[in-house]
């Protein structure tokens, strides 16, 4: 599995590039849990890259809709979204 959310660089070091991120790898999200990527991307709710992962359990905040607009499709309150930088 990927990391995703598990910290940032030290100041004034710089961060190697991200690695690919194909859509189905499985990854744990800090503590949050584990889950499958579904949506690698930009978004209209912030800007940068963003990375929209279906959880294992509902420990999420949506199904893959925010702001009426659909990036994935995800049971209810498995959805998740974590910036690509994290």
């Amino acid at each position: 599995r990927g990391q995703i959310g598990g910290g940032r660089p030290k100041p004034g070091a710089r961060a190697p590039p991200p690695e690919p991120l194909p859509i189905g790898t499985l990854v744990n999200v800090g503590s949050v849990g584990s889950g499958a990527v579904k949506f690698v991307g930009t978004t209209t709710f912030g800007k940068g890259e963003w990375v929209g992962v279906a959880l294992d359990e509902a420990k999420g905040k949506h199904n893959g809709t925010v702001g009426g607009e659909t990036y994935f499709q995800c049971a209810p309150g498995h959805g998740l979204f974590v910036r690509r930088s994290q």
